[in-house]
Formats: structure tokens, C-alpha cells, sequence
């Protein structure tokens, strides 16, 4: 039986597109069966598995997307609702978001005197394989922004890498989890960890806490690698239903910076990274020096302290 309902959005999208959809009717309703879904222009998941049916054509894909892009100030309703998904498409965000594997790879390599160069392109190869993946996962479960989404599996491939072919001893791992302990009491104390007290609280020799600080900007704390991690067990916290999380999106708002400009400096430091500077919060955790724990209780601190700025500068929010 015929579904007329595709038909007529195939017939409308081959007269927008200039391509001639309604040949691929059949593999398209394949597609969706597989997918559980029954096609439905109202229905958002069901319209995703359509909108991927006719770019996964590798034949076709090049041809689309220069028509898409082409057509791009086309206002019409159907055309605008599949822009949208386009633009969302794994292929699209892998080519929008291509520069994350290299700032992954430098960020995380781990230098040797051996086959640097090697090392370094297989590190490539890996965060190119994590970002497909990444892509994939987003596109059926979009949450958040993709480059924070993308960067925690980009990190934990990375990472899983490097520990493969550069193992940590046991007794550094200790050294580094003390490391964090140490760090993470002194930032619970509104204190600052200066090199001094972590040769002195360590009792380590100036060499021995070079290489440390150094297996410290790869390995973190010493706790246990995520690996193989699947994207619903990374950490994006979604604050977007807050209304002081939407406020705090608009950088350029006199309101935001004269509240930040009144906040505890660290409390202000943690609402710039996370919602200015686009930081995830494993990344802000790992930039303070702190673990992710102490770092959520920290943010929901600056939020409320945020809000108390707000009511103080009689602010509606």
C-alpha cells in the first residue's frame, strides 16, 4: 500500500531539489521499517530517519548538498524543516567540526623519542574514527552543542590510545591521585596549590614533579580510564530549561557582566568557561584542577550565587 503522505513530501522535495526523489521511495521505506518508524512529518524521530534515508546515498550525497546549499534562502516550510536536519547530518557535522581531531590529538599526545610523527597520526586516525562516532550518536539524539558532545568521546578514544602505548605505573598512578586529592582540597579551601606545596605535600624532587605535572595533562588523577564509553554515560549536563542558564547565553548582555563583575571570582570563572567559552564540565573540572564531583557542587553554587546577584540588581528572571 502506497503511503501517500511520503509520496507527496518525495514529490515536493524532488520539484525543490531538482533531483528525482520518488526513484528511492522504496529503500526509504525500507529504511524507516528497519528504524521502527512509519513516515510522519509531524513526528521529529520518524522525520530524522527520512531525512538520513535519502542523504546515506554516497551517489547522491554530493549532488544533494550542493542543492541544499543553493536553495539555502528558500522559504518554504518543508524545505526549511529539512534544512534543518540537514545540517545536523553526521556527514554534515563531521565537515563542520573536522578541526576537533587535530585539537584533541595535539592536546592529548604524549611525546616520544620513538616514531613521534607515527604516534601522532595514529592519534589522528583514532579521534577521526571517535568522531564519526560521535556524529552518529548526536544525530539521532541531539543534546546540547556537538563540539562538547563530540569532544568527550574525541578525549576518552584519545586517551584510551595513549594509555595503551603509554602505560602508567602503579605507583604513579597513586602519585597522580594524590595529586588531584591534594588539588581538590586546596580549591574546597578557596586556596591556591603552588608548586612548593606539592613537592612538599608529595615529597617530590623538582624532576620527578616535572614528569608528574606532565602525566598529569594526560592521564588526569589517576583514576580508571572510560573506555568504550557509549554517549548516554558521558557527562553533558543540559541546563537549557533554566532560565538563568538561557540568560547567561546572551554574552553581550550589560545585565550578565555587571552580575559577573559582583560574583566570587572563582563562582564567575566557572559561569565564563561553561556558557561563554562553550567548556564541558569534565573540561572545566580538569582546567581547575578538580575532580568532576567537586566541580558539579562548584557550579551549582555559581548559579545560585548568580541568581542572588540577579535579585540583588532587582533583575525579573
Amino acid at each position: 500500500m502506497v503511503n501517500q503522505s511520503l509520496e507527496n513530501t518525495l514529490e515536493s522535495l524532488s520539484g525543490i531539489l531538482d533531483v528525482d526523489l520518488l526513484a528511492k521511495r522504496d529503500s526509504i521505506e525500507k529504511f524507516l521499517e528497519e528504524k521502527g518508524e512509519s513516515f510522519s512529518l509531524s513526528n521529529e524521530k520518524s522525520f530524522r530517519a527520512f531525512v538520513y534515508s535519502i542523504f546515506k546515498d554516497q551517489n547522491l550525497q554530493r549532488k544533494l548538498d550542493a542543492m541544499m546549499q543553493a536553495k539555502s534562502k528558500s522559504v518554504d516550510p518543508l524545505f526549511r524543516k529539512t534544512f534543518k536536519i540537514w545540517n545536523v547530518l553526521p556527514h554534515r557535522l563531521i565537515k563542520n567540526n573536522w578541526d576537533l581531531i587535530k585539537k584533541a590529538a595535539i592536546r592529548y599526545h604524549l611525546p616520544n623519542s620513538i616514531d613521534q610523527e607515527l604516534d601522532f597520526n595514529d592519534l589522528l586516525s583514532v579521534g577521526n574514527e571517535a568522531l564519526m562516532l560521535a556524529a552518529e550518536k548526536y544525530y539521532w539524539n541531539p543534546r546540547g552543542n556537538f563540539p562538547n558532545f563530540a569532544w568527550n568521546i574525541l578525549r576518552e578514544k584519545i586517551r584510551d590510545d595513549q594509555a595503551k602505548k603509554h602505560p602508567v605505573p602503579f605507583a604513579i598512578r597513586k602519585k597522580l591521585k594524590a595529586l588531584g586529592e591534594l588539588r581538590e582540597s586546596f580549591y574546597l579551601d578557596d586556596k591556591i596549590v603552588r608548586i612548593a606545596d606539592i613537592k612538599k605535600e608529595l615529597g617530590l624532587s623538582e624532576p620527578e614533579l616535572k614528569d608528574l605535572l606532565k602525566l598529569e595533562a594526560i592521564w588526569g588523577h589517576g583514576q580508571d580510564k572510560e573506555v568504550d564509553v557509549e554517549m548516554d554515560e558521558l557527562e553533558y549536563e543540559d541546563l537549557s530549561p533554566s532560565a538563568v542558564a538561557m540568560l547567561i547565553q546572551y554574552e553581550d548582555s550589560q545585565i550578565v557582566h555587571d552580575a559577573l563583575s559582583n560574583m566570587d571570582p572563582k563562582n564567575a570563572s566557572i559561569i565564563e568557561g561553561i556558557y561563554f567559552r562553550e567548556k564541558s564540565l569534565r573540561d572545566q573540572a580538569e582546567d581547575m584542577g578538580v575532580s568532576l564531583n567537586a566541580l558539579k557542587k562548584s557550579h551549582k553554587k555559581a548559579l545560585l550565587q548568580f541568581k542572588e546577584v540577579l535579585s540583588e540588581m532587582d533583575y525579573d528572571y
